[in-house]
C-alpha cells in the first residue's frame, strides 16, 4: 500500500463510518467506491469538484455540476464514450454526505440498507444501476479485500454484528506508539485469521477506533487499533506496548 492510499483511506474512513451509522449502509462499500471512482483522490474531478463517487447530476439535482467525458458499457461488452453532467461539491464532507443520502433515499438502492455482507453489497449496487462496467462488482470486492476495509464496518462478521458500538472511556494507545503483536493473537477485527509470520512482530499504531467494537470471540466490547505497516485492525488486547 502506498502512502497516498493510506492517507486517502484515513481521510475518507471516518466520514464513511459516520454515514454508515446514520444509514446502515456498509462503510467498506463507501470507501471502496471512493477509491475506485476517484482513483484514490487523484482524479481531476476530485481535485476540481470534490467529486469522489462520479454521481451523475439528474434533473432533480440543484447543486453544483461539472461536465466530463465518461465511458459507459451498455451491452456488457463494448464501451462508449459520452459527455455528461456530474454532481460537484464544496467539500469532501459534503460529497460523502450526499452519497449516503442518495443510497438511503432512492428506492433502487434501498436493498443496501442493513446489508452486512460486503460481497453482496458490491453486487447489489452494480445490479441497482450505479455503474455499467461489467467488472464493477469484482473491482470493489478486490479493493475491500486487499485493504481490509471490512474493519470499518464496526463489528466483525458474526451473529453479533448488529450489536451497536459503545463509546470508549479511555484510549490506551496513541498514534505513533510502538507495539508488538502478541503470539496469542488469532484474528483481525474483521474475523480473518492473522498469519503466523505476524505474531511477535513489531509495528506502529496508525489510528485508534473512536468506539469500542464487539469482539465475538472474547464476548465483550473492546478497543481496536490500526497498525501502520500491516495496515490492518487488531484488537487492543492482541498487541502490547514496547
Amino acid at each position: 500500500m502506498t502512502q497516498i492510499q493510506k492517507d486517502f483511506i484515513a481521510k475518507i474512513s471516518p466520514l464513511a463510518v459516520a454515514g454508515m451509522k446514520k444509514t446502515n449502509i456498509p462503510a467498506s462499500l463507501c470507501i471502496a467506491q471512493a477509491c475506485l471512482e476517484s482513483d484514490w483522490g487523484r482524479s481531476e474531478t476530485m481535485k476540481n469538484s470534490n467529486a469522489l463517487f462520479g454521481i451523475k447530476a439528474g434533473s432533480s439535482w440543484k447543486g453544483k455540476v461539472y461536465s466530463s467525458k465518461t465511458k459507459e458499457c451498455y451491452d456488457g461488452v463494448n464501451y462508449t464514450t459520452i459527455t455528461d453532467l456530474f454532481r460537484a461539491y464544496s467539500s469532501v464532507d459534503e460529497c460523502v454526505a450526499d452519497y449516503f443520502a442518495l443510497l438511503s433515499g432512492a428506492d433502487r438502492y434501498k436493498n443496501l440498507i442493513g446489508e452486512k455482507d460486503y460481497k453482496t453489497a458490491c453486487r447489489k449496487i452494480r445490479e441497482d444501476g450505479y455503474a455499467t462496467a461489467p467488472n464493477y462488482t469484482s473491482a470493489l470486492i478486490s479493493i475491500i479485500e486487499t485493504y481490509g476495509l471490512t474493519a470499518y464496518d464496526i463489528c466483525d462478521n458474526s451473529d453479533s454484528s448488529a450489536i451497536p458500538a459503545q463509546k470508549s472511556n479511555a484510549v490506551t494507545y496513541k498514534p505513533g506508539q510502538a507495539v508488538k503483536i502478541l503470539p496469542s493473537a488469532v484474528r483481525y477485527t474483521t474475523g480473518q485469521p492473522i498469519p503466523a509470520r505476524l505474531k511477535g512482530a513489531t509495528d506502529t499504531v496508525f489510528q485508534i477506533s473512536k468506539d469500542k467494537r464487539w469482539n465475538s470471540a472474547a464476548g465483550e466490547f473492546q478497543q481496536s487499533v490500526l497498525l501502520k505497516n500491516v495496515y490492518s485492525w487488531f484488537w487492543a488486547t492482541d498487541v502490547e506496548m514496547i
